[in-house]
């Protein structure tokens, strides 16, 4: 029996994947597609706090060699946030294709030991008090007549990266749409800072653009450990059927979550944007910038560059409210952008097109039982911010550490349900901040659009109010609850510290806790063991501050003062560590 069996070799199941596999444990990667196909790619845009994971991977500055960074930050108006400001290693957006991302995630995977079971379906989940399985069958990936198919490519210039699934046509994405994902209408594909976060394309018209292939296993509840929806029904053993099993089970297998399904959960939500078309094309003239978006009036449209001379496009005009079945033109793009952006900078040769829709949903529960759900099967959204993959890479970050900790014996089960308790808050965040900024961008009303246009303004010179949006949109501003009474800085993002040897994001990559004591403190050198769950680290400053850092980058605890008997608690409580001897990694 395996250690964790991850479903979906999106983004978020190969962070997820790679990190537990790093950490020493089995991991099984369940994808539906074939090991040759890459789906469309859906992300455009890395933020900051996505970077900075990466950066505690050792992968940020690979990709960002492959990225265009932008440092400005436009929320569907022409009005530019400054994003230089940021505390942080990384003060822009990546605008790099969702492919990349997966490239550099899954060679890390596989070189860390993840199994990979390609063109494998899951049909069901089911769990007890000791573990849980997934039926799979083989051979579960089938193109639709007329789907847009596309090859991996080996050096990571083909924009034909996986879908949060991999799998599903619109809702297998790194965001998605619950409804008519079988019948191949989808979400918006994430962008980037303007347009961004959505699934996979519906029925298209153009050369290879059409739906991929959606279906999921029936519903189901059970009576698992917790109280909670434990034992899922799928669609069954058949031909080629065989159970996985594991100690825990996490769903990252997009919108249409097989997973989610099989616990029998809900997805409640409604679409927000509908008959969005989208298409990859060339253009004859070169836009201002690598990602260009606005909403002017009745019209929309983005522009972002894969840097290898085609271009992602997105139009949407009030006046073409078609069904994700009807056929999709590149004229209604052009206009869109002539009316939003001015020009449409010679748009041809479109490859592939297709018209698509965008929900706001989220699931009540992100843990039940040994079952986690995370990215899209656990909350998609607007495509306004950009914020989908990064969401989801997020929630893995927090995800992979615990049950880490939980399977090594240095944690107990409680701590696996403050991933719910992290994380599901901050989804709620995300699907209301893009909801507000799409929903802005594209009101009716004309005092809403004056409302709009001084906000606009009022966004440029209202810095706190600037503040505030930039650390949302780009993740820096995300914190996790504290206990009463604990130091103001726990639960908050710990920045990269520089350190009397390094950084702290390159001290993080060992996967570990990390303690930052004050220069030449043996006091406090002597609480942290030299060779267990913990490393040890110098500040260059001379302060006085002992911080406590998660291996996901945030802060577990804080003392303003040496306080030994404070850290060798908060290493009981955090690491599960109660030894005494001292050292340096």
């Amino acid at each position: 029996m395996t250690d964790v069996i991850v479903v979906g070799a999106g983004p978020t199941g190969l962070l997820l994947a790679g990190d537990l596999a790093v950490a020493g444990h089995a991991v099984t990667l369940v994808e539906r597609r074939t090991e040759a196909v890459g789906n469309l790619t859906r992300a455009l845009a890395v933020h900051a706090r996505t970077l900075e994971q990466l950066d505690a991977r050792g992968l940020a500055d690979e990709l960002v060699a492959r990225g265009h960074p932008v440092r400005e930050l436009r929320l569907l108006t022409r009005t530019a946030i400054d994003l230089t400001r940021l505390r942080s290693r990384f003060p822009y957006v990546l605008v790099v294709g969702q492919y990349e991302v997966e490239r550099l995630l899954e060679r890390r995977a596989r070189e860390a030991g993840v199994t990979f079971l390609y063109d494998t379906e899951v049909t069901g989940v089911r769990q007890s008090g000791d573990g849980a399985g997934v039926e799979v069958r083989a051979g579960g990936w089938r193109a639709e007549p007329g789907a847009r198919v596309e090859a991996k490519a080996e050096s990571g210039a083909e924009p034909g990266g996986g879908a949060e699934s991999g799998a599903e046509p619109g809702g297998g994405a790194e965001s998605g749409a619950e409804a008519g994902a079988e019948r191949g209408s989808g979400s918006a594909p994430e962008g980037g800072p303007g347009l961004g976060g959505g699934a996979g394309p519906g029925r298209g018209s153009g050369p290879g653009g059409g739906p991929g292939l959606g279906g999921g296993a029936g519903l189901g509840r059970g009576s698992g450990p917790g109280g909670g929806p434990g034992l899922g029904r799928g669609s069954g053993p058949g031909p080629g059927s065989r159970t996985l099993r594991a100690s825990y089970v996490v769903g990252t297998d997009g919108a249409s979550s097989t997973v989610r399904r099989s616990l029998g959960l809900p997805f409640p939500g409604s679409a927000v944007i509908r008959s969005m078309v989208l298409a990859d094309v060339r253009l004859t003239e070169t836009p201002p910038a690598p990602l260009t978006a606005n909403a002017e009036g009745d019209h929309l449209a983005l522009i972002g560059s894969f840097g290898d001379g085609w271009y992602r496009v997105m139009g949407w005009s009030r006046a073409r409210q078609l069904p994700d079945s009807a056929p999709a033109d590149l004229d209604e793009v052009r206009e869109a952008a002539r009316r939003a952006l001015g020009s449409d900078y010679g748009m041809h040769d479109a490859r592939w097109i297709s018209r698509f829709h965008s929900d706001e949903r989220q699931v009540p529960h992100y843990r039940v039982g040994r079952v986690f759900l995370a990215g899209d099967a656990a909350h998609v959204h607007s495509p306004a911010g950009g914020m989908g993959m990064n969401t989801g890479l997020q929630d893995a970050a927090n995800l992979s550490w615990k049950l880490s900790a939980v399977l090594g014996g240095r944690a107990g089960d409680a701590l696996l349900d403050t991933y719910e308790t992290e994380r599901h808050p901050v989804g709620a965040t995300v699907v209301r901040a893009s909801g507000v900024i799409i929903r802005f961008a594209l009101t009716r009303s004309v005092p809403l659009r004056a409302l709009r246009s001084a906000g606009s303004r009022l966004l440029v010179h209202a810095r706190p109010l600037t503040d505030r949006v930039m650390r949302v949109v780009t993740g820096i501003g995300i914190a996790y609850p504290s206990p009463r009474g604990a130091h103001p800085l726990a639960g908050r993002r710990a920045p990269d510290l520089a350190l009397s040897s390094g950084r702290l994001y390159e001290a993080l990559r060992a996967g570990r806790f990390v303690v930052v004591g004050p220069r030449g403190d043996e006091r406090v050198r002597s609480v942290v063991p030299g060779d267990g769950p913990v490393l040890y680290a110098e500040s260059a400053r001379s302060a006085t501050r002992t911080l406590l850092i998660r291996p996901d980058g945030y802060i577990a605890w804080a003392a303003d003062r040496p306080d030994p008997s404070g850290l060798r608690r908060a290493l009981a409580e955090w690491a599960g560590w109660t030894g005494q001897r001292g050292g340096r990694p």
